[in-house]
């Protein structure tokens, strides 16, 4: 009873704590990025101004968040059976859209619908990080920044460092970012006009988290089948997970993402707050 004792206890902390290292942050900075991205949204509305965020960044975001749910769709052998990369819709408010099917008794196929949930995250913040490096004469000292700091780690026991880390890389990203050779360059604006259009649409919709869901709880309980052969064999097996699947680089593209979404979020209420001060005299609402 005891061993059995054991073997429950260890199992039960394995999953929790995988749940945290590999899905945690990920919801974290997902809810981080749908509310800077609906906020910005808001603020073009409530402004006044809400076909900026429509014909202005929507002709470049909206493609890019439904290509992110079309290529886990084809990664994992769903069909698409109508997709739609820009079309903006008066009556729900939806930009574009894709709609697939799948064998719901195929593992594989349950397993997708996570990563087709949140493809336009994946998608999006890998993009974004590619726009940043190519695009600007000091890439390489943007890698050398993402090697040093963007490894990102995740646990219950080092939340204080892992903020830290993520200040850090935040901070450095942006220095080299922001320098006077990239500003002065009109690759400078054409990309941060780009990635302002990305960020700004990277968002999961209500329907984008429900299938989420589908495929979460599948691999929830694929994890917790490996991690009863993992305990019983005393394998560590989230270090394993931590090491091989490059968990924590992810997460920096994704701090990298979120960042760049809370500054076009800044920088539209800061602007549209002048606009309306002016118009209207009175003080815009902060979300809407």
């Amino acid at each position: 009873m005891d061993y059995l004792w054991h073997i429950l206890k260890e199992l039960l902390t394995t999953t929790l704590l995988q749940i945290w290292i590999v899905f945690g942050i990920f919801f974290i900075l997902g809810l981080l990025l749908y509310f800077f991205s609906r906020s910005t949204r808001k603020v073009f509305v409530t402004s006044g101004y809400p076909k900026i965020d429509i014909f202005i960044t929507g002709w470049i975001g909206t493609p890019v968040h439904e290509l992110g749910h079309a290529l886990f769709c084809v990664l994992f052998g769903h069909t698409i059976q109508d997709m739609k990369l820009f079309k903006p819709d008066k009556a729900d408010g939806t930009l574009g859209y894709i709609t697939h099917s799948y064998d719901k008794k195929n593992l594989y196929h349950t397993v997708g619908n996570f990563f087709i949930g949140c493809g336009p995250i994946l998608l999006g913040s890998a993009m974004l990080f590619i726009l940043f490096y190519l695009g600007f004469p000091l890439s390489h000292e943007i890698a050398t920044v993402f090697n040093t700091y963007g490894n990102i780690y995740i646990s219950y026991n080092t939340i204080i460092e892992s903020l830290q880390q993520i200040v850090t890389l935040v901070w450095h990203m942006f220095s080299v970012i922001l320098t006077k050779q990239h500003i002065n360059s009109w690759q400078f604006w054409v990309i941060v006009y780009i990635a302002f259009s990305i960020a700004s649409h990277m968002q999961l919709s209500p329907p984008d988290i429900k299938i989420m869901l589908k495929g979460f709880l599948v691999i929830l309980g694929l994890l917790t089948v490996v991690n009863i052969v993992a305990v019983v064999w005393e394998f560590d097996i989230n270090a394993w997970i931590v090491v091989h699947f490059k968990i924590g680089y992810i997460y920096g593209m994704l701090v990298f993402a979120t960042s760049i979404s809370a500054v076009f979020f800044i920088v539209s209420y800061i602007c549209m707050a002048i606009v309306y001060g002016i118009s209207k005299h009175k003080l815009l609402p902060l979300f809407g």
